[in-house]
């Protein structure tokens, strides 16, 4: 197989089946059983609707999970060609498919509308009863501070820290804030990637700002994280005005 990596051309002979596998799975997309996946039809039987996802095999969607209607056609509900959404129920069926869920997918997206709907509520609620003090603040709503990341990473790439540590830290940088300690737990990678990633950026829009991305894993020393601490303390800039930068 080394030789197969060190090469741009090479004769299928020389590939094991084993390695055809592994290059064949490295060119497909996996996914999660209870996420949401999109494909297109390219099959529609009595009792299944096949769908082209990008997998290694199709995924098939029982007729039972097509709708919430019972004894169903198929044909009725989706088209040969018709790009639609389903949730993985099962990686595998024993013909190595995807099993999905049409009816799912929507409850998924039903649930969604309402929990959005539920928190902009409370979040008009609060700030109707919050106005009147005069420290306040009104907080960005979820999706007003996904869009924040946007001028470093777009909120379309919506993989938890992925965007809200530069969505957060540009939100309060709106507000005045200069100086941000962005906490990395446990070896977590994706935010060791974009918080120490986003800081040239950050700096680029705020030049007077301080990031200090700090690891915060039981193997670090209290002492190294104290002392990183009071560092950024230190640096914080003398030549920002009181209620100038925070």
């Amino acid at each position: 197989m080394s030789e197969i990596q060190n090469s741009s051309i090479f004769a299928l002979d020389d590939i094991s089946d084993e390695e055809m596998s592994n290059l064949i799975d490295g060119t497909v997309t996996d996914f999660d059983e209870g996420g949401l996946v999109t494909g297109t039809v390219v099959k529609i039987e009595r009792d299944e609707v096949l769908l082209d996802i990008g997998y290694k095999s199709e995924g098939v969607i029982p007729s039972r999970e097509l709708s919430i209607r019972k004894d169903v056609n198929p044909a009725e509900v989706v088209s040969m060609g018709e790009e639609i959404e389903a949730l993985v129920l099962q990686k595998e069926d024993k013909e190595g498919r995807l099993v999905l869920s049409k009816k799912r997918a929507e409850y998924e997206r039903a649930w969604n509308a309402v929990a959005d709907r539920l928190f902009s509520t409370a979040l008009a609620l609060v700030d109707r009863i919050a106005r009147d003090f005069p420290l306040y603040e009104r907080p960005a709503s979820m999706a007003e501070l996904a869009e924040k990341s946007d001028p470093i990473i777009h909120h379309t790439f919506d993989a938890g820290e992925g965007i809200l540590i530069p969505a957060e830290i540009l939100e309060q940088a709106s507000r005045g804030v200069r100086n941000f300690v962005i906490l990395q737990p446990f070896g977590c990678l994706p935010n060791h990637v974009v918080g120490r990633g986003i800081i040239k950026r950050v700096k680029e829009l705020y030049p007077d700002a301080q990031v200090l991305p700090l690891d915060y894993d039981p193997d670090v020393s209290q002492a190294n994280i104290e002392n990183r601490l009071q560092m950024l303390v230190m640096d914080a800039r003398p030549d920002v005005a009181p209620g100038e930068g925070r």
